[in-house]
Protein backbone atom coordinates (compact mmCIF):
# COMPACT_ATOMS: atom_id res chain seq x y z
CA UNK A 1 0.00 0.00 0.00
CA UNK A 2 1.29 3.61 -0.61
CA UNK A 3 -0.66 6.39 1.08
CA UNK A 4 -0.27 9.75 0.19
CA UNK A 5 -1.32 12.31 3.02
CA UNK A 6 -2.49 15.98 2.83
CA UNK A 7 -2.87 19.10 5.02
CA UNK A 8 -7.12 18.13 4.32
CA UNK A 9 -6.45 14.56 6.34
CA UNK A 10 -7.02 14.69 9.86
CA UNK A 11 -5.84 10.82 11.62
CA UNK A 12 -6.47 10.76 15.48
CA UNK A 13 -3.47 8.35 15.28
CA UNK A 14 -1.20 10.92 14.42
CA UNK A 15 -2.60 13.53 16.77
CA UNK A 16 -2.11 11.42 19.84
CA UNK A 17 1.25 9.93 18.44
CA UNK A 18 2.32 13.51 18.15
CA UNK A 19 1.42 13.75 22.37
CA UNK A 20 3.06 10.57 23.01
CA UNK A 21 6.36 11.93 21.44
CA UNK A 22 6.02 15.41 23.44
CA UNK A 23 4.99 13.73 26.69
CA UNK A 24 8.22 12.04 27.00
CA UNK A 25 10.31 15.73 27.14
CA UNK A 26 7.90 17.95 29.45
CA UNK A 27 4.69 18.69 30.61
CA UNK A 28 2.48 18.94 28.20
CA UNK A 29 -0.96 17.50 30.43
CA UNK A 30 -3.33 20.52 29.42
CA UNK A 31 -2.60 19.20 25.62
CA UNK A 32 -3.31 15.79 26.52
CA UNK A 33 -6.97 16.97 28.57
CA UNK A 34 -7.14 18.92 25.08
CA UNK A 35 -7.30 15.81 23.12
CA UNK A 36 -9.22 13.82 25.95
CA UNK A 37 -11.79 12.72 23.36
CA UNK A 38 -9.23 11.20 21.12
CA UNK A 39 -7.23 9.79 23.64
CA UNK A 40 -9.99 7.85 25.41
CA UNK A 41 -10.80 6.06 22.28
CA UNK A 42 -8.13 3.69 23.72
CA UNK A 43 -6.56 0.80 22.08
CA UNK A 44 -5.14 0.95 18.88
CA UNK A 45 -7.25 -0.95 16.10
CA UNK A 46 -9.01 -2.52 19.04
CA UNK A 47 -11.27 -4.63 15.96
CA UNK A 48 -8.32 -5.80 14.55
CA UNK A 49 -6.83 -8.92 16.39
CA UNK A 50 -4.45 -9.61 13.01
CA UNK A 51 -1.35 -10.68 14.65
CA UNK A 52 1.38 -8.81 12.54
CA UNK A 53 -0.09 -5.76 14.26
CA UNK A 54 0.04 -6.89 17.75
CA UNK A 55 3.67 -5.43 18.64
CA UNK A 56 2.73 -2.52 17.41
CA UNK A 57 -0.46 -2.19 19.32
CA UNK A 58 1.32 -3.81 22.27
CA UNK A 59 3.65 -0.78 22.21
CA UNK A 60 1.21 2.07 21.33
CA UNK A 61 -0.79 0.82 24.36
CA UNK A 62 2.43 0.84 26.79
CA UNK A 63 3.29 4.36 25.37
CA UNK A 64 0.07 5.55 26.14
CA UNK A 65 -0.20 4.29 29.70
CA UNK A 66 3.12 5.58 30.28
CA UNK A 67 1.53 9.15 28.98
CA UNK A 68 -1.19 9.02 31.08
CA UNK A 69 -0.63 7.63 34.29
CA UNK A 70 1.34 11.26 35.41
CA UNK A 71 -1.25 12.81 33.95
CA UNK A 72 -3.70 10.54 36.68
CA UNK A 73 -1.16 11.24 40.14
CA UNK A 74 -0.56 14.45 39.11
CA UNK A 75 -4.53 15.44 39.07
CA UNK A 76 -5.22 13.30 42.26
CA UNK A 77 -2.44 14.85 44.34
CA UNK A 78 -3.44 18.43 43.27
CA UNK A 79 -7.21 17.74 44.05
CA UNK A 80 -8.27 18.30 41.13
CA UNK A 81 -10.57 15.53 40.97
CA UNK A 82 -12.68 15.94 38.17
CA UNK A 83 -10.69 14.20 35.88
CA UNK A 84 -9.39 10.74 37.97
CA UNK A 85 -12.22 8.62 36.97
CA UNK A 86 -12.35 9.09 33.38
CA UNK A 87 -8.07 8.87 33.30
CA UNK A 88 -7.90 5.97 35.61
CA UNK A 89 -11.01 4.26 33.66
CA UNK A 90 -8.79 4.69 30.29
CA UNK A 91 -6.00 3.23 31.71
CA UNK A 92 -7.90 0.44 32.88
CA UNK A 93 -9.52 -0.30 29.57
CA UNK A 94 -6.01 -0.71 28.08
CA UNK A 95 -4.21 -2.12 30.99
CA UNK A 96 -7.75 -3.84 32.76
CA UNK A 97 -4.91 -5.24 36.15
CA UNK A 98 -2.79 -1.81 36.06
CA UNK A 99 -2.22 -1.65 39.59
CA UNK A 100 -1.41 2.17 39.99
CA UNK A 101 -4.83 3.08 37.66
CA UNK A 102 -6.69 0.60 40.56
CA UNK A 103 -5.38 2.87 43.43
CA UNK A 104 -6.28 6.02 42.02
CA UNK A 105 -9.63 5.20 41.12
CA UNK A 106 -10.79 3.96 44.38
CA UNK A 107 -8.64 7.17 46.02
CA UNK A 108 -10.78 9.24 43.92
CA UNK A 109 -14.06 6.95 43.97
CA UNK A 110 -13.54 7.36 47.74
CA UNK A 111 -13.02 10.84 48.59
CA UNK A 112 -16.33 11.86 45.89
CA UNK A 113 -18.65 9.28 46.12
CA UNK A 114 -18.20 7.63 49.52
CA UNK A 115 -15.93 4.60 50.52
CA UNK A 116 -18.99 1.70 49.92
CA UNK A 117 -18.75 2.63 45.87
CA UNK A 118 -14.84 2.20 46.21
CA UNK A 119 -15.45 -1.05 47.89
CA UNK A 120 -17.80 -2.34 45.20
CA UNK A 121 -15.08 -1.69 42.56
CA UNK A 122 -12.75 -2.68 44.10
CA UNK A 123 -14.85 -6.16 44.47
CA UNK A 124 -15.49 -6.26 41.04
CA UNK A 125 -11.58 -6.25 40.12
CA UNK A 126 -10.74 -9.11 42.60
CA UNK A 127 -13.63 -11.41 41.44
CA UNK A 128 -11.94 -10.26 37.25
CA UNK A 129 -8.52 -10.78 38.74
CA UNK A 130 -9.88 -14.33 40.28
CA UNK A 131 -11.44 -15.10 37.08
CA UNK A 132 -8.41 -14.17 34.70
CA UNK A 133 -5.56 -15.35 36.49
CA UNK A 134 -7.06 -17.96 38.29
CA UNK A 135 -5.47 -16.84 42.12
CA UNK A 136 -6.19 -14.10 44.45
CA UNK A 137 -5.33 -10.84 43.90
CA UNK A 138 -2.64 -9.69 46.64
CA UNK A 139 -3.15 -6.15 47.34
CA UNK A 140 -5.64 -5.23 50.00
CA UNK A 141 -8.32 -3.03 49.59
CA UNK A 142 -7.39 -1.24 52.91
CA UNK A 143 -3.75 -0.80 51.80
CA UNK A 144 -4.68 0.86 48.07
CA UNK A 145 -7.25 3.16 49.61
CA UNK A 146 -4.35 4.43 51.87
Amino acid sequence: YLLKFSEELFCDYFVVSELIKESQWGNNDKKILEHFDLISRGTLLSDMSDQWLDDFKNNYDEQLVTMIQPVLIKHYDSGDLRMVPDLAKLILDIDPFNDTALKYQLKGLRKQKGIEQARKVYDQFVAEYKRSFGSDYQTSFEKLIQ
